[in-house]
């Protein structure tokens, strides 16, 4: 994902033809929700 001119690492920018209804921006965000839920969790500074 890049708005500022500096990619951001582990963002993606899924552009409006990729969810053009309701049910795939749905499937978006699970997907998305499922990946985070799989990493291990931070480590404290």
């Amino acid at each position: 994902m890049d708005f500022t001119g500096k990619p951001m690492k582990g963002y993606v920018f899924v552009d409006p033809p990729g969810y053009e209804l309701d049910s795939e921006l749905s499937d978006w965000v699970r997907m998305c929700h499922q990946f985070v839920q799989s990493l291990p969790p931070k480590k404290p500074k």
